[in-house]
């Protein structure tokens, strides 16, 4: 199925509860621990302080490798060359796919571990956004000034983007917070 918006890309959607032969992936795979912070307290939190803003981790469980040895486990067939008039041939995933029973535990416990391996350098309130402020890819927090939150925006930008993350589609209760960010981080509807 295309997308309206993208009709040059056919998206690709992984099932991994799909059943054949009373068989599934997610049934082979540990989903690890819940290491999701609590929906609750991250909404609670978002709107305590004057300042308020929220982010996207931009294709989260695509910023994490899966062990080498673990691919062979995430084959799949597909045309080669992306061409539909090719052969079918096999493909290993190299990164975690959205729909794994997996995923989001290794992508939470990824995301907590670039807070805290870079709060020395970053500062615990950057290092605390990261590993407090997050539902799976959403941020959301609010603090009580303006400064700070541009500070805690472009420190954790820098964090992320130190660990192959990137932070985008930000957005605020404030111009001013927009206004310090490149359009392009911005939310689509708040480019402009």
């Amino acid at each position: 199925m295309y997308h309206p918006r993208k009709p040059d890309q056919i998206p690709v959607v992984f099932d991994c509860s799909a059943v054949f032969e009373n068989e599934s992936l997610n049934k082979h795979l540990l989903q690890g621990p819940d290491l999701l912070n609590s929906l609750v307290g991250v909404l609670t939190c978002f709107r305590k302080e004057e300042v308020a803003f929220s982010c996207d981790v931009k294709k989260m469980f695509h910023s994490f490798y899966v062990n080498p040895k673990h691919r062979d486990f995430l084959r799949f067939l597909w045309f080669e060359d992306d061409n539909l008039n090719k052969p079918i041939v096999e493909f290993r995933m190299d990164v975690h796919l959205f729909g794994a029973g997996s995923s989001p535990g290794v992508a939470n416990f990824c995301l907590g571990q670039t807070g805290e391996s870079k709060q020395q350098q970053y500062g615990d309130e950057t290092a605390d956004f990261l590993k407090r402020d997050y539902y799976v890819d959403d941020g959301l927090t609010s603090v009580p000034k303006l400064e700070k939150a541009i500070e805690i925006i472009k420190k954790s930008q820098e964090m992320c983007a130190s660990d192959n993350l990137r932070l985008h589609k930000f957005a605020s209760n404030k111009k001013e917070v927009l206004e310090a960010l490149l359009p392009e981080d911005r939310a689509k509807d708040l480019k402009d």
